[in-house]
């Protein structure tokens, strides 16, 4: 998820793309869900999937870095900017399938308009697949 028009926003479609390099089983399914995962509900209930994760950026000033969180460590509020709340997110798809729902976040630093990644961000990417 995220938005390349926002600066860091971009981050989890930067790390979604690096995924698709490493994880070369066939069984796994990728959607570039942008800024409304919403829309690809269905797309994801037919692919039936053990495990659905969610890549996004997060505000995390605390623990900076790259983190993957269960529902329960997120608060809808702070996780997520997108049109739907990602609790209500998960909470339909696991009504519709049985799967564990996970989020990896990743701490930026500036979501502003512009397409211009932070260093912080792209080497916290980079670094995750070193």
């Amino acid at each position: 998820m995220g938005n390349c028009c926002c600066s860091d926003d971009s981050a989890g479609l930067i790390f979604w793309e690096k995924l698709q390099k490493v994880i070369v089983d066939h069984k796994t399914v990728f959607i570039n869900a942008g800024c409304n995962p919403e829309n690809h509900l269905m797309q994801i209930i037919n692919a039936e999937p053990e495990l659905v994760l969610f890549t996004d950026a997060v505000e995390n000033r605390e623990n900076p870095g790259i983190k993957i969180y269960n529902s329960d460590e997120i608060d809808d509020k702070d996780f997520s900017t997108h049109a739907y709340s990602i609790g209500f997110i998960e909470k339909f798809l696991k009504m519709s399938i049985e799967c564990d729902v996970k989020y990896l976040g990743i701490s930026i630093q500036n979501s502003g308009i512009g397409n211009v990644v932070s260093n912080n961000v792209i080497n916290q990417i980079e670094n995750y697949f070193v």
